[in-house]
């Protein structure tokens, strides 16, 4: 059984979005001490059925977006442990620079959704940038996955890469997002020199016909939704479990999806919006 944990960003302090480097540090002391890591080659083959399970679960680390908190302090954390994980990068957040060693506290300290409002008029500088993303690449900590071009909602608020948006005809929408997801995939092969072979939905939205569409390109796909992962999972889409900053949270979670019984007892009453098959905009 693998548990792919989901993080978005690592700071030196504590954050109302971001896990502090002190307590990122206690939850891989955690995880360290009941799971067997795996790399995220290794996890690919755990989950196309080519390496079975162990004594202990194993667990695998994704961060998504591609913050530049994650090049300035997670990389130092994650390769002082012997550590590797899989970044989600959001292709169209990359940009030029040089490679930063600090940035101001007012840029690190952004909310998510102010750094994606910046973004829409350029200001990207929240983000790494293509030199820092190749710094990662090179540190031997990260493996870089594809999470789209449009790190966007639509109308509806729901993901503009899982639905048709404004009457977009259902053929017009799958050859937007087989040319964004498509373009991702290009562009940070010309920057690693590594095609892609995982996509990850943003904010986990997806409906059935973009999943069919994104399994024609041969990418395997993550949501947000809470779960597991098996060996040889044939399901399109496959869940991970989001971290919470909050230590007890964190322990609970972990704790409830490494016992499958317990896991089964919490997906009987909770459920996560990320399909929006027969959305109308009226659904929350």
């Amino acid at each position: 059984m693998l548990t792919m944990l989901m993080y978005h960003r690592i700071l030196p302090q504590e954050h109302p979005e971001a896990v502090s480097a002190p307590m990122f540090q206690r939850q891989l002391d955690y995880l360290q001490e009941h799971y067997q890591f795996l790399t995220p080659e290794k996890a690919l083959d755990y989950i196309c059925g080519k390496l079975g399970d162990a004594s202990r679960p194993y667990a695998a680390l994704s961060f998504d977006d591609g913050w530049l908190d994650n090049w300035l302090f997670a990389t130092e954390i994650l390769k002082a442990r012997g550590l590797r994980a899989t970044l989600a990068m959001s292709a169209g957040y990359l940009h030029d620079g040089a490679v930063r060693r600090t940035e101001s506290d007012e840029i690190l300290n952004l909310r998510m959704a102010e750094a994606q409002r910046r973004a829409t008029s350029g200001d990207l500088r929240p983000y790494v940038n293509i030199s820092e993303l190749k710094a990662m690449r090179d540190s031997g900590v990260w493996r870089i996955e594809a999470h789209g071009t449009r790190h966007v909602k639509g109308s509806l608020g729901v993901s503009a890469l899982a639905m048709p948006q404004d009457g977009e005809s259902s053929g017009a929408f799958r050859e937007m997002l087989k040319e964004d997801i498509g373009g991702c995939c290009g562009k940070l092969e010309a920057i690693t020199g590594d095609r892609p072979q995982m996509f990850f939905w943003p904010w986990g939205h997806y409906t059935a016909e973009a999943l069919d569409t994104v399994s024609e390109m041969g990418l395997l796909q993550f949501t947000v939704a809470k779960g597991t992962i098996h060996a040889g999972d044939g399901r399109k889409v496959l869940p991970r479990l989001g971290v919470s900053p909050r230590w007890k949270k964190f322990r609970k979670n972990c704790f409830v999806f490494r016992h499958p019984l317990l896991a089964a007892v919490h997906d009987m009453f909770h459920t996560e919006r990320v399909c929006f098959d027969g959305f109308r905009g009226d659904c929350k």
